[in-house]
């Protein structure tokens, strides 16, 4: 499908909603991800001035997350440019995507629509190498973990007394420095903060509160996983304001994603030796995420150099003797080391206004 082909789609969901619809693709290649984040509230409001202000604004999100600061920006700009705020989900929308979901005034997903829970991650950091390692960086670490290592001292170990709760938290600040314990209470608090305030966006009245106050426990804390998927049923039963949209449109905003994972080549992994083939040298650009309206669209490119180069052979025989690895365990290593090996080298990478 063609751009005026994709656009002239848009304009189908248009009429058919009464809306103005924007489009927030955050593209999931493997080893070549994009994530929700703050350079992106620039553009998105570039989008919101060429549409003026409107009776209604639908957002089409496809996300497996990002920075979590992010969503409060994008919901309260686009909110500037109209009183109703609509999202419509074809399948992912995780994490940071699901907070801005939470800001909407209506959340139309599709069958394959899915949410998920929006605890932070902490960033892991760099572990202090040992003499002669290589540098490890420690992986990201769920904010409610800490907390759950607490309850498991209660609940399940039945810890009850001041002092034995004491040694618990000791030998937590054995692994964990009390700094990141501060961090970890400042994320909560920051995320809970974050979710009640996206949520009275359109639940304002006082008795509402209890049921904010439900969906903010439920989603930082009720689920134990971040990996846990939230469907259209279940968020209907979360209290969400979820829209299940009719056949036609159904059909239209499947097609849509449909379209957008094929134009970033979602369901193939970016491996440089397949890219470059039989070319000892190749430019590639990469299509890797998109804002896009009826008036314009903008595209996340990463613009890569491709460069085959002989495989450094006596490093790796001297890795092999340093290691002591056994003779015919290093010959089969050696015959599987490929004659060249593929350098990428990044020259440009940023977003862009495609001209038509």
């Amino acid at each position: 499908m063609s751009n005026q082909e994709r656009k002239a789609l848009i304009e189908e969901i248009q009429k058919e909603r009464g809306s103005k619809l924007l489009i927030y693709f955050l593209g999931d290649r493997p080893r070549q991800e994009t994530k929700i984040a703050n350079d992106t509230v620039p553009l998105i409001l570039e989008h919101l001035e060429a549409f003026g202000n409107s009776k209604q604004i639908d957002l089409f999100l496809y996300t497996k997350g990002g920075v979590i600061t992010a969503p409060p920006r994008i919901v309260e700009l686009i909110r500037e440019f109209t009183d109703k705020f609509c999202v419509l989900i074809p399948y992912r929308c995780h994490s940071a995507g699901t907070l801005i979901a939470l800001g909407a005034n209506e959340i139309t997903m599709a069958k394959m629509g899915e949410l998920s829970p929006v605890e932070p991650q902490m960033m892991g950091g760099v572990e202090e190498p040992e003499p002669g390692r290589a540098i490890k960086i420690k992986p990201p670490v769920s904010v409610e973990n800490f907390a759950s290592y607490i309850s498991f001292a209660k609940e399940m170990v039945g810890i009850t007394e001041q002092a034995q709760l004491g040694t618990v938290l000791k030998e937590l600040t054995e692994k964990v420095s009390p700094v990141d314990l501060g961090g970890v209470h400042r994320a909560n608090n920051l995320i809970r903060l974050i979710v009640k305030k996206l949520l009275r966006h359109h639940m304002r009245l006082a008795e509402h509160e209890q049921k904010i106050n439900e969906i903010t426990d439920i989603l930082i804390e009720k689920f134990f996983s971040h990996e846990y998927l939230i469907s259209r049923k279940e968020a209907k039963r979360l209290g969400l304001k979820i829209k299940d949209p009719d056949n036609k449109l159904e059909s239209r905003i499947w097609k849509l994603y449909k379209e957008y994972h094929s134009y970033l080549v979602l369901s193939e992994p970016f491996i440089g030796d397949a890219e470059v083939g039989d070319d000892q040298e190749k430019d590639v650009i990469l299509k890797r995420a998109v804002i896009e309206s009826e008036n314009m669209c903008h595209e996340f490119v990463s613009k890569i150099k491709l460069t085959k180069r002989p495989t450094p052979i006596p490093q790796i025989q001297q890795a092999i003797a340093q290691q002591k690895i056994p003779p015919e365990v290093a010959r089969q290593m050696m015959m599987q080391v490929p004659a060249e090996t593929v350098v990428q080298n990044l020259y440009w990478q940023g977003w862009e206004l495609q001209q038509d």
